[in-house]
This record gives structure tokens, sequence and C-alpha cells, in this order.
């Protein structure tokens, strides 16, 4: 099986037109700035069930949008996929793993992956790493996505 993930972009949302079958793409994602209250933090620290060692999970919900191709005349047509969430340090965050299909008859398939919450270790640059199992060989990185995150500290005004 050969595939080529021809594009790939983080997005807010997207749409589909319904007669024209075209994607539009709104508010994509290269910098994300959040607000954590340091009381709030204060708090979680001070929890005896917390574990310094994880995350912090945000609100915040994203969609991973692809457009891929089969390049090959394999019937199957399917498209093993992993996508990691690494943190500025490589850590990863988040993981995705799944086989996508595409329809008899079609060459391409385009994938609207919903991504709820973001996993938070510092500010930095964290890379969406998008790997796909080619020619029976184990996964490989086709593609990554940087993404800036900025963690702004703020105390409550007294």
């Amino acid at each position: 099986m050969s595939f080529k993930l021809i594009w790939a972009v983080l997005c807010q949302e997207s749409s589909i037109d319904n007669s024209t079958n075209n994607i539009s793409l709104f508010k994509v994602l290269e910098e994300l700035n959040t607000d954590i209250n340091m009381e709030e933090l204060d708090k979680l620290k001070n929890d005896p069930n917390f574990d310094h060692a994880k995350p912090i999970f945000i609100p915040f919900n994203s969609q991973l949008v692809m457009l891929w191709k089969n390049e090959s005349d394999d019937e199957s047509k399917e498209l093993p996929m992993k996508i990691f969430l690494k943190d500025p340090d490589g850590t990863v965050m988040q993981e995705i793993n799944n086989v996508f299909k595409f329809q008899k008859g079609k060459d391409r398939l385009r994938l609207v992956l919903n991504i709820n919450g973001f996993a938070l270790t510092k500010s930095g640059y964290y890379t969406y790493s998008i790997m796909s199992k080619q020619h029976n060989t184990d996964f490989e990185e086709v593609f990554s996505i940087p993404i800036k995150v900025n963690i702004n500290l703020k105390r409550n005004k007294e």
C-alpha cells in the first residue's frame, strides 16, 4: 500500500459544503495562548491526589483536517494511522490510533478528526506527529504540525 498525505491543517472549526463537497477551514491554529489562574494551580498542587508528573488538560477543542491519496492498486484501501501530540520535550501527551478506509472507487480520503482537550506541561512548541504504515513496514512520520503554546500565569486581583 502506498498512501500520500497531500495536506494537513490544525484548526478550530471546519465546514463541508453539501452541494460542492468543498471544505472551509476556520481559525487555523499556529499559536495557543492560555491563562492559568495561580490560585487554582496552587489548589491543585496542594491536593494529595494531584500527580505532578502528569500534564494539565485544558478544555480546548480543535480539528485535525487531512487529505490523503491512495497511490496503489490495492483494493483494501485501509490506512493505518497514529497521531501523537508531543510536548516541547518530546514527551507524548496524547495518542490517536485508528485505521481509516477509503470509499470504494475513491482514491482520495479527507479526514476531520475532532480533538477534545489539550494536554499542557509548559510553554513552548508542541507538535502533532502524523504517522502511517506504508508497504507493510512499521509506522513512519509523514507530517508534523507545530503549535506554539504560551501559558500565562495570572493571580486574582485583591
